[in-house]
């Protein structure tokens, strides 16, 4: 291993948290010195290893991975709805958790390793799931365009950005197994941080904000909320993502109109209503729900709308991979008359209860053996905490997503249309990687005037 400073990375001063949300900067140790559009700093331990870039997956295992995110965001979904989100909108990253997850995962060892696995739905396992976990960030990561400065016909960019970071307190630098830290640099490019929780957590907690409020353009300035990092904490690790992409074909803003949405209880309220009379999309139609899949630029992203036909719940307490897959299996290319709400998602979500529900419960409690990734033994783990915002309007989609795990001890023309699709009552949505089936955002969206 070696040990060196991290460089700031320069990002867009209009990429900066406190310039984008409009909010003050917060003072900290490190996140003080950074000027505004700068990563805080931290002295890191780093493999020499160079990233992989041609990851040796089997078929097999790129077609698993797929399947068993949307089988793990599934299982979240009914998980949360019944208690968390309750008569709530929300939305989950199954690609976000699972990626931060994967990290953890590659140090831990006997009930705790085999629980992640069961509950997570990592049928591919060992070395090769952080290969499998590669490979879909190399993928996602070639889906970016450049924009297209065309007077006639002006495109802007597709941006997909992912990160991942671990941080571990500083006293415990060296008793980082060399092993660990290779897995890191060759699968999920990343090295350890060292950070001063012990003298300065919630100074550390603001850095590692602001780190993540950069990485998502702004989108989460805050994954991490007072007391969710303790002063004993001995390690945090994250994966973030931030997606923006115009559609395929946008829509044009002054057909938007208010019209009225449906709520569950039948109460109507007015939202604003994007048209288009002939959008190229697909589109299935059952007997108990039509469904539309919206391409981004490229045509790899696509956000799908599923809208139950009468009994929203009833669908739902039916939904599981089979049923969804058999939904998308059915979607079929032609023009749609269409009818789809703007609106806005945010969902800040703590994940330690419902994981425990679903099964994940050695990982948090006293004997959770992540003996791979340390020489000294680590505490169990404290706090989950994941984020996600979605943004969709005339121009296209905007999203992003963010996962933290801490390891501590501290206490929780107008051509006619072929079909018509009207989101215009409550739906179901899916933000996806069509070839690698990769589910970034899979939510519901119960009333479009309340984020």
């Amino acid at each position: 291993m070696k040990y060196s400073i991290a460089q700031p990375w320069l990002v867009s001063l209009m990429a900066a948290g406190c310039l984008v949300t409009g909010t003050a900067c917060t003072d900290s140790s490190n996140a003080a010195q950074t000027p505004a559009g700068e990563l805080p700093r931290w002295d890191m331990l780093e493999s020499d290893l160079e990233r992989e870039l041609e990851p040796d997956i089997s078929d097999d295992a790129r077609a698993a991975m797929g399947r068993d995110q949307r089988a793990f965001a599934i299982d979240l979904y009914h998980t949360l709805r019944t208690e968390e989100t309750l008569d709530k909108s929300f939305s989950i990253s199954a690609h976000s958790i699972t990626t931060a997850f994967g990290m953890l995962y590659a140090g831990t060892v006997g009930t705790s390793r085999e629980q992640m696995e069961q509950t997570l739905r990592f049928s591919v396992q060992d070395e090769a799931l952080h290969q499998a976990h590669n490979w879909v960030d190399l993928e996602l990561r070639s889906r970016n365009l450049e924009a297209i400065d065309n007077p006639d016909d002006p495109r802007d960019p597709v941006i997909y950005e992912p990160a991942n970071g671990v941080w571990f307190r500083n006293d415990l630098a060296d008793s980082v197994l060399p092993d660990y830290l290779d897995l890191l640099a060759r699968h999920y490019g990343a090295g350890v941080h060292l950070a001063d929780f012990s003298n300065n957590h919630e100074g550390e907690r603001q850095a590692i904000n602001r780190w993540v409020e950069v990485k998502t353009h702004g989108l989460i300035p805050e994954l991490f909320k007072p007391a969710t990092i303790p002063r004993d904490a001995a390690a945090v690790l994250v994966n973030a993502f931030y997606l923006k992409a115009p559609w395929a074909t946008p829509f044009e803003a002054d057909l938007t109109q208010r019209e009225d949405f449906t709520r569950l209880d039948g109460s109507t309220v007015e939202v604003e209503m994007m048209r288009d009379q002939a959008f190229d999309a697909r589109l299935s139609v059952g007997d108990d729900h039509s469904a539309l899949a919206m391409p981004l630029r490229g045509g790899a992203f696509e956000l799908v709308l599923i809208v139950p036909s009468d009994d929203f719940a009833a669908f739902e307490d039916d939904l599981d991979v089979d049923r969804l897959e058999t939904v998308l299996a059915g979607l079929e290319q032609g023009l749609v008359d269409v009818a789809v709400p703007r609106f806005q998602l945010s969902t800040d979500l703590l994940l330690r209860a419902p994981l425990t529900r679903m099964g994940l419960e050695q990982p948090f409690l006293t004997g959770a053996d992540f003996s791979g990734i340390s020489s000294l033994e680590l505490p169990p783990i404290f706090r989950v905490v994941h984020s996600t915002v979605l943004k969709v309007d005339e121009k296209g989609t905007e999203a992003s997503a963010a996962t933290g795990i801490v390891l501590g001890e501290g206490g929780e023309p107008e051509p006619d249309p072929g079909a018509v699709f009207r989101a215009d009552r409550p739906f179901l949505l899916l933000l996806q990687d069509r070839a690698t089936q990769t589910p970034l955002l899979l939510g519901r969206v119960l009333d479009p005037t309340s984020p």
